[in-house]
């Protein structure tokens, strides 16, 4: 049984960024030696094996896509996490030599708001009731741990809103070197915003070569 598995998180209308998101993949993870599943409703995809889930409730369709898996460690991406330089390995592994009894999760956002002092190297731990301790951005979770976290029927911006008060331990990057470097997440500067293209990450696109008709989504304004 592998350890651990990436899973990318995407749905069918969101199929055109597919080709861009496992362009900046491969180039900048090339030696990934982890299984990787792209999780939709009913599309396929040639270059990433596709798990499909047909259920609208979104919480409820991840949990059936984890339930599909059999790895202990699953690596969570966004289909429009483009990332942008060399992922840093050595962390991604340390986590999951680090994944104590009590582990959630290892969140590779770049910290943000007061957090607890740790031991680990370059990781502090979030507080009860912390804001996103729910996170879809990239990190790593314990599996059976993050299906447990999804069985309320909600969708994702209402999942990572909840607050709770928990003894287990979710841990944030307490650097400022990302891991899955996606670009300026800690600044909320997404590639997608409500569905539509923003505008930073024209530049970088452009220096990769990816050509894209931003007329299809248009871009989100503020």
């Amino acid at each position: 049984m592998n350890q651990t598995c990436i899973l990318v998180l995407s749905c069918d209308c969101y199929d055109d960024l597919w080709d861009i998101f496992y362009h900046c993949f491969k180039k900048y993870w090339p030696n990934c030696t982890f299984p990787i599943y792209l999780a939709t409703e009913t599309k396929s995809y040639d270059k990433i094996p596709t798990l499909c889930v047909n259920e609208p409730v979104w919480t409820t369709r991840i949990k059936k896509t984890l339930e599909l898996l059999d790895t202990k460690y699953v690596i969570i991406l966004l289909d429009d996490f483009f990332i942008r330089s060399q992922v840093n390995e050595e962390r991604i592994q340390y986590c999951i030599d680090h994944f104590g009894e009590n582990t959630v999760m290892f969140n590779f956002e770049l910290e943000y708001s007061p957090n607890i002092k740790t031991d680990l190297t370059g990781f502090n731990l979030r507080p009860p009731m912390a804001p996103y301790l729910h996170s879809c951005q990239p990190g790593i979770w314990k599996r059976t741990e993050l299906i447990n976290e999804l069985k309320i029927p909600q969708n994702p911006w209402q999942w990572e809103l909840m607050r709770f008060s928990t003894t287990k331990k979710y841990y944030i990057n307490a650097t400022r070197n990302p891991i899955i470097d996606i670009g300026n997440y800690h600044q909320n500067k997404f590639s997608i915003v409500r569905g539509k293209w923003a505008r930073e990450v024209i530049p970088f696109l452009e220096k990769e070569g990816i050509n894209v008709d931003y007329s299809k989504r248009g871009f989100f304004e503020e």
